[in-house]
């Protein structure tokens, strides 16, 4: 019984602590692929253009609508109230029935309407298609803004490792001053100094943690999360080193300036976007000329009326018909109209210019943010071994008591300043890399 009491408890402990497990789990790790596929599915942008998509699809099914006749049934029934009142007829003594029952079946087809259906089928068509390449154009706006928003993450987090790390650093030192101090070798200002820097370096670290974990909140946003929710994001997506042959490899590939921009101009959504909205918008000048050309409709159906509910023979009559309309004057409606739809179609050609303007900047841009950043990198490693040169030259000279403690914390300060160059050098290369395929209309 004791031992069948131990096991009950023991599973009620291992339940419990599932449970809470569950509940307050570990952060979930993200690749910068997982940020991708998440955003595409729960990012807010993307899902508010699909739903206009949905939206259009409707309208294409009603423009079809109208290549189909329209049928509608009616049925009637009336009593007059005041039977003896008013000016009543006698028909051979009898007074006129008060009851009046109707029914009737009508179609309507339209033959011809100045080419206004299949301009209209055609917008409906040419729109879905505009409006695809619209989701197209966000989704890859996304991934750019997922990628930068990684990589700032990355480059956060690689700072608060840095700082943190000079915390430890800092603190084995004031222990060493302390312990020489004690010993009578160094005076008590080193002591000071020492720990005046390890406060410095904890309020850095602090400062670093916060824009990392503000870096966090912005990307999980984008990605359509909760932004207070706990997540870790993987180093492993994005390297924290950078050879020379994969920058020339990948400056080969991307070519001329020319070449990047005429490449471009074929392979980027926003400017096929526009072009298939210019497309929709032409349709509608041709469904506003309809206006100025005649209709031609027909119609045909069958009717009954009766003061009684029968003689559906006797009293029902079926009918065809053919009518025609010619416009001689709209009060210049259909000028109007043409003139608006051709204004829509101006204004998408001066959207047409200013996005291919946008892409030669942004083309231009990445190229002189790649070479900026090349630069960086070769000067972020001379600078950071040169600062770590200096450093070491510094500590031995201190801990002999040839050098002063302002020399040395000086020292070490560049050292973590070139670090934290060499790693914004190295994340600022695969940021004007992804801009670049951004730019180019390549990123995946």
């Amino acid at each position: 019984m004791k031992h069948r009491l131990l096991f009950i408890l023991s599973a009620l402990c291992l339940i419990t602590a599932q449970m809470s497990a569950q509940t307050t789990g570990a952060p979930i790790e993200y690749s910068l692929e997982d940020c991708l596929r998440i955003a595409s599915e729960k990012n807010l942008d993307i899902l508010g253009a699909q739903a206009q998509l949905q939206s259009q699809t409707a309208n294409l099914t009603a423009a079809f609508g109208s290549y189909l006749p329209t049928i509608g049934a009616s049925f009637g029934y009336q009593r007059r109230l005041n039977i003896d009142g008013g000016q009543q007829v006698n028909v051979l003594g009898f007074a006129p029935p008060p009851n009046n029952y109707s029914l009737s079946a009508i179609a309507n087809y339209t033959i011809f309407d100045g080419f206004q259906r299949e301009s209209q089928f055609s917008n409906a068509e040419k729109t879905i298609a505009a409006q695809e390449l619209g989701i197209k154009r966000i989704e890859a706006q996304i991934r750019w803004n997922i990628s930068q928003q990684y990589i700032a993450v990355l480059r956060a987090a690689q700072i608060v490792k840095i700082r943190q790390e000079n915390i430890k650093i800092g603190k084995n030192e004031l222990d060493r001053i302390k312990a020489r101090f004690e010993a009578g070798v160094a005076p008590i200002s080193a002591v000071y100094s020492q720990e005046a820097d390890l406060g410095q370096r904890e309020l850095l670290a602090v400062q670093a943690e916060n824009q990392m974990n503000i870096a966090k909140a912005q990307l999980l946003t984008i990605m359509g999360l909760d932004p207070a929710s706990e997540a870790s994001f993987s180093e492993n997506s994005i390297p924290s080193t950078i050879q020379n042959e994969e920058i020339q490899i990948f400056e080969k590939k991307v070519g001329s300036l020319k070449d990047a921009v005429q490449r471009s101009m074929t392979q980027r959504i926003d400017i096929t976007d526009v072009h298939a909205r210019k497309d929709a918008a032409q349709t509608q000048v041709t469904s506003a000329k309809s206006g100025y050309m005649p209709t031609i409709t027909a119609n045909g159906g069958w009717s009954w009326s009766n003061s009684q509910f029968q003689d559906f023979e006797l009293f029902g009559q079926s009918f065809l018909g053919l009518n025609v309309r010619v416009p001689i004057f709209d009060n210049f409606t259909t000028n109007a109209n043409i003139e608006r739809a051709k204004l829509s179609v101006t204004q998408l050609s001066f959207e047409e210019r200013q996005i291919e303007q946008t892409i030669r900047s942004q083309v231009q841009q990445a190229f002189l943010n790649i070479s900026a950043a090349k630069k960086q990198i070769e000067i972020s490693e001379r600078s950071l071994k040169s600062a770590e040169m200096n450093y070491e030259s510094a500590k031995e000279r201190f801990a002999v008591g040839a050098g002063s403690i302002t020399d040395y914390l000086l020292a070490n300060s560049q050292v973590v300043t070139a670090k934290i160059d060499r790693i914004s050098a190295i994340y600022t290369y695969f940021e004007s890399k992804m801009q670049m395929q951004f730019a180019l209309g390549e990123l995946r």
